[in-house]
């Protein structure tokens, strides 16, 4: 394969922020993944928040891989229209980056990654990957549980945002089963849904009594998916001039 230049957009987490904290698993994969592209050869620059006000607009991570601050952290508690605000403009410094440094291929790793990404992505035409990592938040079905992840954005806004991401991205991935049935109720076209299962989620074989008794022990993790269907609609991709 050819060398990439990719785009991993991390708008809520940057992967240069110290560990620790709830966000620590999600700042670990985008990481973590970022390197792993950079030694298969490919360009890759992450797109987030500055994490420390004394870094740089571009910081190197490893040899392949450069972090590009968009926009400073967004404070905590602020208001719903404050957060989206911010948002917006991350979107438009984003795209403005994009048409002078054209990604082959965006990859937008949760909500809030997926809406700052989708402008400049269909705008350009860029093909976008989404991975939410998880769906709706803290909400309970047919309610709403007020704020949602200390972003100052309400539960069922989270998820009408999420329903759009889905729906227009070129490819979303789901890492089980039941996430993927979430994203089909959702409206996510079937055939642009890709199933990557986590480790500890593969299908049950089935083994004779006498090969399970020689088989290795597997340990499997169970975690809760949540999720709230949500109204919205796949817009137009906009063609580039």
């Amino acid at each position: 394969m050819s060398s990439l230049r990719i785009a991993l957009v991390s708008e809520s987490v940057s992967p240069l922020a110290p560990p620790g904290g709830d966000a620590d698993p999600l700042r670990a994969h985008v990481a973590a993944l970022s390197r792993a592209l950079a030694r298969r050869g490919h360009q890759v620059t992450v797109h987030t928040r500055r994490a420390d006000t004394r870094l740089g607009e571009h910081v190197p991570l490893c040899s392949g891989v450069l972090v590009h601050h968009v926009g400073e952290c967004l404070a905590l508690g602020t208001s719903e229209e404050d957060v989206l605000r911010g948002m917006a403009d991350f979107g438009e410094r984003l795209a403005d980056y994009w048409i002078h440094h054209p990604p082959t291929i965006a990859h937008a790793h949760f909500w809030t990654s997926g809406l700052v990404a989708l402008p400049g992505a269909h705008y350009l035409g860029v093909p976008l990957v989404q991975t939410f990592h998880a769906l709706g938040g803290g909400a309970v079905r047919g309610r709403d549980d007020g704020r949602d992840d200390g972003r100052g954005v309400t539960a069922s806004g989270r998820i009408a945002i999420e329903t759009a991401v889905g729906r227009q991205a070129d490819r979303v991935l789901a890492g089980c089963q039941d996430e993927f049935g979430a994203l089909r109720a959702m409206g996510v076209a079937e055939e642009r849904i890709r199933l990557l299962p986590r480790e500890g989620d593969q299908p049950v074989s089935r083994r004779s009594p006498a090969a399970a008794r020689h088989a290795r022990d597997r340990a499997a993790a169970f975690t809760e998916l949540v999720y709230r269907e949500a109204l919205g609609a796949r817009s137009p991709r906009r063609e580039h001039p």
